[in-house]
């Protein structure tokens, strides 16, 4: 149930309030140290919009996972809970508290209704608007990573391979199941049209977002690590193996790669005609988008970070924030931001948003841009393009295969998922 009470519990009320106010001048000393100040952001042209701090406990917990979604940042700690951030003005706009606590939540995934996240064996649903739980169900299996919420299922990777996929409004109906080749460390994602994942085996098996259905596998020649990025009609993938590929989303058929000369463990972003790659060099690659060509690249860069109407910014292996020139990429200044920081990959608008896993985050932007600028209109969750919308890709190198048939859960009656009691004052359906 959503809650505005402290993460630890309440003991006798003077040692409650000895532990607030120690909790509370810690925090406030690490905020105020840990923040850019106005005045070396406005050096670079950039002003501090806001700065939040995430409800946990740091002597207990820490964030394990920070998510942006267009409108919404969301913070996910290792005791289970969930904190959602307007994403303009950093207000909170609700917290609940969802897991255990036994065991280190494994992530969360949202779509434009709901939250979806995985806890000790559990997979639970809540509402996206003001973070009451949903239901919530057991999994067969350990997850290996976040789920993956399209607009009808969640999808779970098991680390054995296998991908299942939960209708979000029939927790009794069947159980889509496919079992891939390899072990899955990452977790599926859910792009315009498709949701893939990958395995240890260099594959990426692409499927329907909307129907579970696989439509095919990709072989790429060293394992995939991070999410590929979207923009319709094209996946790009990123490999240990050096490349950057363009894929067709719907065909599998290649459209060009490009190699970096080093592996990429950082996920691309697709802004427009670019798409930004950071390999392990480290640098960072602008390439065209149609063609795969190389626009600029710079050395020092370990992670594209943002894109802003006079700039491109990154961050290097120091945490720094390095300020870009859009058309070359040429360095037009740096602004450290401290130990322990780390930024969101944002391909969805021009905000600069640093994190840690202490739950401090701040918002930057370039001075005057009081409005967002959003780099795409699509959602993650709309209904998949019909045949003749999507664009026909150019056929492949060889590394397409057509994928096995999905295998299909035992019906809900003989599965070993167990029916248990609805918990007290919850009011949400579990299995």
């Amino acid at each position: 149930m959503p809650t505005k009470l402290p993460l630890y519990r309440r003991p006798a009320p003077l040692l409650f309030a000895a532990a607030v106010a120690v909790v509370m001048a810690l925090s406030s000393t690490g905020i105020a140290a840990s923040l850019v100040t106005n005045q070396a952001a406005a050096r670079l042209g950039l002003e501090r919009a806001w700065f939040a701090q995430v409800r946990v406990n740091p002597a207990q917990h820490k964030v394990v996972q920070w998510l942006l979604d267009k409108d919404q940042i969301f913070a996910l700690t290792s005791a289970g809970t969930i904190q959602a951030f307007d994403a303009e003005t950093g207000e909170t706009v609700w917290t609940t508290e969802v897991g255990t606590g036994v065991a280190p939540a494994v992530g969360i995934a949202v779509n434009s209704n709901s939250v979806a996240m995985l806890d000790a064996g559990r997979l639970y649903l809540v509402d996206r608007a003001d973070g009451h739980r949903l239901w919530s169900r057991r999994i067969d299996g350990a997850a290996s990573a976040a789920p993956a919420l399209g607009s009808n299922h969640v999808f779970v990777a098991l680390l054995n391979g296998l991908v299942e996929g939960y209708r979000l409004d029939d927790l009794t109906a069947f159980v889509w199941q496919y079992q891939s080749v390899g072990h899955i460390f990452q977790s599926p994602t859910i792009t315009d049209n498709v949701m893939s994942w990958p395995t240890d085996r260099g594959l990426l098996y692409v499927g329907q977002a909307n129907g579970p259905s696989v439509l095919f596998r990709i072989e790429t020649n060293e394992e995939i690590v991070v999410a590929p990025a979207s923009q319709s009609p094209y996946l790009y993938v990123a490999s240990l193996d050096g490349y950057l590929y363009s894929f067709h989303e719907s065909t599998g058929n290649e459209q060009w790669r490009f190699a970096t000369g080093y592996a990429i463990a950082s996920p691309p972003a697709v802004i427009g005609e670019k798409v930004f790659v950071a390999s392990e060099g480290p640098s960072l690659h602008a390439i065209d988008t149609l063609t795969g060509q190389l626009l600029w690249r710079v050395d020092g860069v370990t992670q594209f970070v943002a894109l802003g109407a006079k700039h491109t910014y990154g961050v290097d292996r120091y945490g720094t924030l390095l300020v870009l020139d859009n058309e070359s990429g040429d360095i037009a200044g740096r602004l450290a931001t401290g130990a322990g920081r780390a930024a969101l990959v944002n391909d969805q608008s021009d905000r600069i948003f640093l994190i840690n896993d202490r739950g401090l985050v701040q918002c930057l932007h370039e001075i005057g841009a009081d409005e967002p600028t959003w780099h795409r209109a699509t959602k993650a969750d709309e209904a998949p393009a019909t045949s003749d919308e999507a664009a026909t890709g150019s056929e492949g190198s060889g590394t397409k295969e057509p994928a096995p048939e999905s295998n299909q859960a035992e019906d809900p009656a003989t599965s070993p998922f167990e029916a248990e009691s609805e918990p007290e004052d919850s009011g949400a359906f579990e299995f």
